[in-house]
């Protein structure tokens, strides 16, 4: 499989929000996802713009973290930063199928419109703005990255998270049989559990 590679767009709100994406980041690479982010990847004596443009022209998606303020910023259209990533961002998308989800706008802070640029108001989004519910979004957002490059004999969550319980179901069992004893019985269950997982409800029931 290949590695997915992901280009990080932001705006610097506060040392603590700069401080969350990079915590994102590392998760993400922690879990096999090449997560470009400008603090990391872009060096004293860089070509700032070439380096933007290389990142996000190669990127298999694009996560896009949005606030008020990177809202308000990146609609102003500015000839750099998150308004210049803004651009760049809109030419790729509008160059790629629509099959292909490479826009995945988190929304950290605001209430969804107040936070989501123009270009990304008809997008569905991962409302990430309870960190205890950080995992749950983190698995969320690297089932929508790796589908998308997972080939058909793969497994279904090829990263570092908890894989989807199973579905609910239930088992009944007709106790009364003359050779079920009690101890056959306890043996069957366990046999059942270990086998059938935790998704699986056992109901006894005696049909005679």
């Amino acid at each position: 499989m290949n590695t997915p590679h992901v280009f990080i767009s932001y705006s610097h709100d506060s040392p603590e929000h700069s401080e969350w994406v990079r915590r994102l980041a590392t998760e993400l690479r922690n879990c096999g996802v090449d997560a470009f982010l400008d603090v990391w990847d872009i060096r004293p004596g860089d070509n700032f713009v070439q380096k933007i443009k290389s990142a996000i022209a190669s990127a298999d998606h694009c996560i896009v973290v949005c606030t008020p303020r990177y809202r308000q910023v990146a609609e102003k259209r500015r000839s750099g930063g998150v308004g210049y990533e803004g651009e760049l961002i809109r030419d790729a998308f509008n160059e790629r199928s629509e099959r292909h989800p490479w826009l995945l706008p988190i929304v950290r802070a605001g209430e969804g419109r107040d936070a989501l640029p123009d270009w990304l108001v008809d997008r569905v989004y991962i409302d990430w703005r309870d960190d205890k519910l950080f995992q749950q979004h983190l698995d969320k957002l690297l089932q929508a990255i790796f589908r998308l490059h997972k080939p058909s004999s793969e497994p279904e969550f090829p990263y570092k998270g908890e894989a989807p319980q199973k579905s609910e179901e239930t088992l009944t069992i007709d106790t009364n049989l003359d050779d079920f004893d009690s101890e056959k019985l306890v043996k069957l269950r366990e046999l059942l559990k270990s086998y059938l997982g935790k998704g699986i409800t056992i109901t006894e029931v005696n049909l005679g």
